[in-house]
């Protein structure tokens, strides 16, 4: 019986994570859990299809559209639903994904800019190497712990940026506020192409014994297809989850400062 040690519990075969005194905590992570075929068909595809690709499909949009209507209504909810009850729903939605510049020279120049320097930052900044927890299939993950100095050396960085570069050129750091609409729909689509990416290298090319399929390619798409992907012994997800976008909450919290700032002085 497969079995892994979890604090003071056991994982079973079954999937459940059993504590010494016997009760049911949580589920653990075991890929042959996406594998066993729930009971019926509907629920199967309920879980397996329907609610992937609904997430899939809703959050994208969702982002759009609240960035439509705080800055196309003024944020007004009621001027939204006019607009999107007008032609109907999904003819509204398509119209205001066509307001949207994908793949501009600008989004494209500070996205590409800005996954270099992340991953330049993320291979050259010392750290211990730490492990994470064992994954059922016996593999250990390794990890560079530099995180925070990355965190550091950015926010320093973006500090000199922000007072130089309005100095010597005609931008600012606020650019990318003017044109938040054209970075959301980039790296939306960006985002596929990587899940793409990241879906083939997981069945033709794994970093690891802890991938498979569930034989459903939408489940698969939502689901991943390994555990921890790595290319050129780059963790993609220590990448795209932390050291991308964890520190780009911190950037845009004060890039967006800094342009209420800019907006206050004009008004006031």
């Amino acid at each position: 019986m497969h079995r892994q040690k979890i604090s003071n519990g056991e994982v079973e075969a079954d999937g459940w994570r059993y504590e010494k005194n016997g009760n049911i905590d949580n589920r653990a992570y075991d890929p042959q859990e996406i594998r066993k075929p729930e009971s019926g068909f509907f629920r199967r595809f309920v879980l397996r299809t329907l609610i992937p690709l609904f997430l899939m499909s809703f959050t994208p949009n969702l982002v759009v559209i609240l960035w439509f209507t705080a800055v196309r209504c003024n944020g007004s909810y009621a001027r939204l639903f006019q607009i999107l009850s007008a032609d109907g729903f999904l003819t509204g939605v398509a119209q205001i994904w066509a307001e949207i510049h994908i793949g501009s020279p600008v989004a494209v120049t500070v996205i590409v800019g800005y996954l270099i320097w992340a991953l330049l930052l993320m291979i050259i900044l010392p750290g211990p190497t730490v492990e994470g927890p064992v994954t059922p299939n016996g593999n250990v993950p390794r990890y560079r712990d530099n995180g925070f100095a990355c965190y550091i050396v950015t926010m320093i960085s973006f500090a000199l940026l922000a007072i130089l570069l309005p100095r010597y050129t005609e931008y600012s750091v606020t650019i990318v506020y003017d044109h938040f609409d054209e970075f959301l729909g980039t790296l939306t689509v960006f985002s596929h192409f990587l899940c793409i990416f990241l879906h083939v290298k997981g069945l033709l090319w794994p970093s690891s014994t802890d991938c498979g399929t569930s034989g459903n390619v939408i489940f698969d798409y939502y689901w991943g297809t390994e555990l921890y992907p790595r290319v050129a012994g780059v963790d993609i997800k220590v990448f795209t989850n932390c050291r991308f976008g964890m520190t780009v909450w911190p950037l845009l919290v004060a890039i967006f400062t800094l342009k209420v700032r800019s907006l206050s002085s004009i008004f006031f």
